[in-house]
């Protein structure tokens, strides 16, 4: 296998891992407390997960509100990244940028 099909591989369990332990958070009982402080539902933490999965799967670093804005409502899309935050899955990077937290291999916190 090729140098660039080993990293691909290892972007899509990265990926995965990060989109599972965001999933298992919102699941928890301290997950829901929070999304409801925050006036979001699992299901929305989850899609927004998704798209960010994809995101960590191609490659990127860093992603844009607007990104997740195509599928999440306004409203919902703010909420969702707060939540995000408070729950240390993402950092924001400046502007409407924010990066994922623990997406690359030895980056858990």
């Amino acid at each position: 296998m090729s140098g660039r099909g080993i990293r691909e591989r290892i972007q899509c369990a990265d990926a995965v891992l990060w989109r599972d332990r965001v999933v298992a958070d919102a699941r928890s009982k301290q997950g829901l407390a929070a999304a409801s402080e925050h006036e979001v539902t699992a299901d929305v933490v989850i899609a927004a997960a998704e798209i960010i999965a994809a995101y960590i799967a191609a490659g990127e670093t860093l992603v844009s509100r607007a990104d997740l804005a195509l599928s999440i409502s306004a409203r919902g899309m703010f909420r969702v990244v707060r939540f995000l935050v408070a729950r240390r899955h993402i950092e924001r990077a400046g502007g409407d940028l924010f990066r994922p937290i623990g997406a690359r291999a030895g980056e858990l916190r």
